[in-house]
């Protein structure tokens, strides 16, 4: 997995996010360590999905959480120096996130995904509703390719994640620059 997360750095994202859900908190700090290592040697941010833990200890510069867990408190501290993205579903998980204190929404799916099978993607519109009702950014996933990244991006994403297909595909850096020339058409 080090080998694809280099390749993938390599090639220019900007932002990485570990989401390993079935690793054992000892297992996730480990492979956070190797992450953040690469992370830094190529002055990538590095997210970490659903552990504060792992979040603090290799200094990332974010921690993704899901609505119910965020909502429930407890797990962020005062005075974090990591931004706090939090996963939303709906117009009004996203307005409760940004009332709560998220530094970011991460907005799915928008598009249908292989990632959720047999459920239609919330499309474009779920997207400028959320921009024209929060003040934070509204990152968002799902479904997103070369060529409707630009819709994702007009309808008023800040952020465009892709996730599976980047760590699958054969050759990163091809994938990116297809992904930047979708955004520029």
């Amino acid at each position: 997995m080090i080998e694809r997360v280099e390749k993938v750095l390599a090639a220019g994202a900007p932002y990485l996010m570990l989401r390993e859900k079935d690793l054992s908190g000892e297992d996730l700090m480990s492979l956070s360590r190797e992450v953040a290592v690469v992370t830094r040697r190529y002055g990538a941010r590095l997210i970490i999905n659903s552990s504060p833990e792992a979040a603090e200890a290799v200094a990332a510069w974010g921690l993704q959480l899901p609505f119910s867990l965020f909502i429930s408190g407890g797990l962020i501290r005062p005075g974090r120096l990591m931004k706090v993205g939090v996963s939303i579903h709906s117009r009004d998980e996203a307005l409760a996130a940004e009332r709560a204190g998220a530094d970011y929404i991460l907005a799915g799916h928008v598009f249908e995904t292989d990632c959720k099978k047999g459920l239609p993607g919330r499309g474009l519109e779920f997207i400028s509703e959320l921009r024209r009702d929060l003040k934070i950014p509204v990152w968002v996933v799902g479904g997103i390719r070369p060529d409707n990244i630009g819709l994702t991006r007009a309808a008023g994403a800040t952020v465009v994640c892709v996730r599976s297909v980047l760590m699958e595909c054969l050759e990163p850096a091809v994938l990116l620059n297809d992904y930047l020339i979708g955004l520029n058409s």
